[in-house]
């Protein structure tokens, strides 16, 4: 009975996390959703399951671990204290309470890391499944029909809705032709494509082997139809690293003729075509999202320049706001991970982030571990265009790379299903 509460509680935790990446349904103007309750509730469950599976299987907390979760508690505590003046629950909860608990709970067990990364997957790809759906039948031949949702996303603007389970909220234009962006439940299609990158990065390197291509072919057709370069470029990447750095290791053929065999090359060239394209049609309008990028970096090192070791305060992005191009009007928010952790946390918060990214990829290529390497290398390319800093799944994908640091001699592999 209690691996069945477990599985329900993580199942939970998964989706709040997809949930919380401004997704519609935290956003309409009518019957918005909060979050945060559920969380709460959520993690206090977990850290509960967390001392009584502890209990059960006599598991003695290595002064490591212990030193490890305390320090990092009490230094997220300093920067509670010197730095953070705008919504301090959201952050005691996240930095204070999640973060650590979900770090223990992972420490405290390699099955309870793969449980949640598997379930994870199966979300993603099961939100994959019912948007190509929607996007080929509604969005793109508009056989079903659809209301109007309306959604407060900087202005107050309306959604097409197809049975509040599926959003058009973007458009793309290629050439003469603007075609519909699959966006999904989320309010824009960048966001989509990040969890689809995400769960296409889990499931390369620790999916299991009998339904790995399948899904890996889902994931990437669905991240092509949301016409995200980001996510496009990263999978690309990833793939590419992947077969270079670990099957020609391990089976020592040729790149050359792995590829031949692999149905990964077609989708390659495809794909890279495709981003060629959007790139070209991106660079030639001044007022698009790759300028947009450009000046948000600009903007986002003027504001980390005026305060760099405490940066400008959690979640304050006034400063960095005033940097930015006149230009830009409306279009006045940011766009990436990175350059926000500098500008709002300083060098202190990006240490806490990227140091142990950083640690983890010289571990990798010194030891060969090109899982790892992988993981950590196509993680900065997501944050480096997504702007997803303070939410609860990149907050996960850190404790997971928390924990590689942690238990660096326990390898993070997901259990091959019997």
């Amino acid at each position: 009975m209690k691996y069945k509460i477990k599985d329900i509680i993580e199942l939970l935790l998964v989706i709040m996390m997809i949930l919380d990446c401004n997704t519609i349904y935290t956003r309409m103007v009518l019957s918005r959703i909060d979050l945060s309750y559920f969380f709460y509730f959520i993690v206090i469950i977990i850290f509960l399951l967390s001392l009584f599976q502890a209990k059960k299987t006599n598991y003695k907390i290595s002064r490591k671990v212990f030193k490890v979760v305390i320090l990092l508690f009490i230094i997220f505590g300093i920067f509670l204290v010197l730095n953070v003046r705008i919504r301090v629950t959201e952050y005691i909860f996240k930095y204070l309470i999640f973060f650590p608990f979900i770090l223990f709970y992972m420490l405290q067990s390699k099955e309870n890391i793969n449980s949640i990364i598997n379930k994870y997957i199966k979300c993603v790809l099961v939100l994959s499944i019912f948007s190509l759906f929607f996007y080929v039948v509604g969005s793109l031949m508009h056989i079903i029909p659809s209301t109007y949702v309306p959604i407060r996303w900087g202005v107050i603007e309306n959604a097409t809705s197809y049975f509040k389970i599926h959003f058009d909220t973007q458009f793309q234009s290629i050439g003469n032709w603007r075609i519909v962006r699959n966006s999904s439940i989320f309010c824009e299609a960048p966001m989509f494509a990040f969890i689809l990158a995400t769960a296409f990065l889990l499931e390369l390197l620790y999916g299991d082997d009998k339904s790995k291509k399948r899904n890996l072919i889902i994931l990437l057709l669905v991240e092509i139809t949301t016409f995200s370069v980001t996510g496009a470029i990263t999978l690309v990447i990833t793939l590419i690293m992947h077969y270079a750095l670990i099957n020609i290791h391990k089976k020592s053929v040729s790149f050359l003729k792995l590829l031949k065999i692999l149905i990964f090359p077609v989708v390659i060239v495809i794909s890279v075509i495709i981003i060629n394209i959007y790139i070209n049609n991106k660079i030639k309008n001044h007022y698009n999202s790759y300028f947009v990028r450009i000046d948000d970096y600009k903007a986002e090192f003027k504001a980390w320049s005026d305060k760099k070791i405490l940066g400008n305060g959690y979640r304050d992005d006034r400063l960095t706001l005033s940097y930015m191009d006149p230009y830009r009007k409306e279009n006045i928010g940011q766009s990436n991970s990175i350059g926000t952790i500098f500008s709002e946390g300083g060098l202190y918060f990006a240490l806490i982030y990227y140091f142990p990214l950083v640690l983890l990829i010289i571990k990798s290529m010194i030891k060969k571990s090109y899982e790892s390497l992988i993981f950590c290398i196509s993680l900065v390319l997501l944050l480096s265009n997504t702007l997803v800093p303070y939410n609860y799944i990149t907050i996960f994908l850190i404790a997971i790379i928390y924990n590689y640091n942690v238990k660096e001699r326990e390898a993070i592999n997901v259990e091959k299903k019997t």
